[in-house]
């Protein structure tokens, strides 16, 4: 299946992201464009497409809740017709946030699909396909198309394009609210409580109480200590490890020094193993800053990361596709 993308949707877009955000002081993160398709802050989403990817829908769910977001909520005509110009670029129709269950269709954020939301192919009110995912009616399906943006219902393990939604960021502030006044306090920790240690680096650090849970490694860098799961039990997509990690309370691992980078390179013993970041981001998986980077050469893609030490001594790729199956790191705060 070729999912390259075809053209550009930034001469589209361009006209209607700058007018929202004058009119909503409103911003997306790098790599999102912001869509507004009415008059209140409820009608603006940033949305980002990833080219050259094509993953079955619980990747495509997984790599977008990674990220903060969500497949694409479309569920107004008008906002159904601007998300359409992103997966159009593509041969393959895209996901879109809606997914069947054993009481009817249901969008991402939980909430049921209506009758005037709906916009299947054909316009009959019900779907017509033979799965419970659904997406829109790709390039290769223009013929039996009936309605304008139409979309179908497929089955799950389809490798389709993707199309990730999330909520924008606030760039303004309320000037009638008073300014609040807060004092910073340093809390009080008795000396039964703390223990020095050295950090990967040599800095010396104050550890605070608590501990890692079984299956986690402590080590500390840059004044602050966390917990380091490695999970080289069963390999798993980057979307699926991300999801474990989270069951855990952790994140995909995020790395910010060398020094780091050395140790996560070190308890993986020569394995391969991802790390949570997409190449084209500006943030890890867990939200932080995507500053240090340690990439083997430069890439044109939207693919996910992996530390490679069977061949790179700790390098970062990326691979061709989300359903490459690897070990991983995870990373999380002591407890």
């Amino acid at each position: 299946m070729d999912c390259r993308k075809i053209g550009s949707v930034a001469t589209i877009c361009s006209r209607y992201q700058k007018k929202s955000s004058l009119r909503f002081g409103l911003s997306c993160d790098d790599k999102y464009d912001l869509i507004c398709t009415g008059e209140t802050l409820n009608d603006c989403s940033c949305l980002q497409f990833y080219d050259g990817e094509c993953v079955r829908y619980s990747t495509a769910e997984l790599i977008c809740n990674g990220y903060g977001g969500y497949l694409p909520i479309v569920n107004s005509k008008l906002k159904n017709k601007f998300v359409f110009v992103y997966p159009n670029q593509f041969k393959y129709g895209a996901w879109i946030g809606l997914k069947k269950n054993d009481t009817g269709f249901f969008w991402a954020d939980g909430s049921e699909l209506t009758d005037n939301e709906q916009n299947w192919n054909p316009p009959s009110n019900s779907s017509t396909g033979d799965g419970n995912c659904v997406h829109y009616v790709g390039d290769e399906e223009l013929e039996y198309v009936a309605v304008d943006f139409a979309w179908k219902d497929s089955p799950c393990d389809e490798n389709r394009p993707l199309v990730c939604e999330k909520k924008p960021i606030s760039t303004t502030t309320t000037d009638s609210q008073p300014e609040k006044t807060t004092t910073e306090t340093t809390p009080i920790v008795s000396q039964s409580e703390t223990t020095a240690t050295v950090s990967q680096s040599g800095t010396t650090v104050t550890e605070q109480p608590g501990v890692c849970p079984q299956g986690y490694d402590e080590s500390c860098f840059n004044t602050i200590c966390y917990c380091y799961g490695v999970k080289k039990n069963t390999p798993m997509y980057w979307g699926n490890a991300v999801a474990t990690c989270r069951s855990e309370g952790a994140d995909l691992v995020s790395i910010h020094s060398d020094d780091e980078n050395k140790y996560v390179s070190g308890i993986l013993d020569g394995a391969n193993a991802w790390i949570g970041c997409l190449y084209s981001s500006t943030n890890w998986v867990d939200g932080s800053d995507l500053s240090y980077k340690n990439w083997r050469t430069t890439y044109n893609d939207h693919t996910a990361g992996y530390m490679n030490n069977a061949a790179y001594n700790g390098k970062w790729l990326t691979v061709s596709n989300f359903e490459t199956q690897l070990y991983f790191v995870c990373k999380k705060l002591k407890e």
